[in-house]
């Protein structure tokens, strides 16, 4: 079986706050030749605008071969970090939400080209336990935030932190 060919991560091993304008100039504006980039991209953006309706606090981190130098990745990996708490006390489309991800899983990939995952955590040192257990060498982690009265053009604080809310 042949192996499969490695790309260069776009970013140095780590967590990287940007906005979205920045991921969309990084990871799909400089790849012009690309046929699925922008594509991947509207899809992200789609399920991001929903966390922001539905004004979900955490963090969302996107990792894997979108942010390496792949000319047409077959999609964007992506987590959303919530608090413990806040997902127990999640409520009606906040609820069914949550259960889409988790239980759904094809179906983010196969409708938005995302391949998503929901990560729990129960206080400030298992998230950042979360933090270094999933910041990878090859397509570092990225970290977004929204706000529902900011755009999704919003700057993420530098400690990596600010909510999806």
């Amino acid at each position: 079986m042949p192996q499969k060919p490695e790309y260069p991560p776009l970013l140095k091993e780590g967590l990287h706050p940007h906005t979205i304008d920045e991921l969309e100039k990084l990871c799909v504006l400089a790849f012009s030749d690309s046929t699925v980039r922008q594509d991947i991209m509207a899809g992200f953006l789609a399920l991001y605008e929903r966390l922001i309706q539905l004004e979900v606090q955490g963090e969302l981190w996107v990792d894997g071969s979108f942010l390496t130098h792949k000319p047409d990745p077959a999609d964007i990996d992506f987590m959303v970090l919530v608090s413990h708490d806040d997902f127990f006390a999640a409520e009606g489309a906040r609820k069914d939400f949550f259960d889409w991800l988790i239980d759904n899983e094809d179906e983010p990939r196969t409708a938005f080209s995302c391949h998503t995952q929901l990560v729990l955590f129960a206080d400030e040192a298992t998230r950042n336990t979360s933090r270094s257990r999933m910041t990878k060498p090859t397509g570092s982690a990225f970290t977004a935030s929204a706000s529902p009265k900011a755009s999704r053009r919003a700057k993420p604080s530098s400690n990596c932190s600010r909510p999806l809310k």
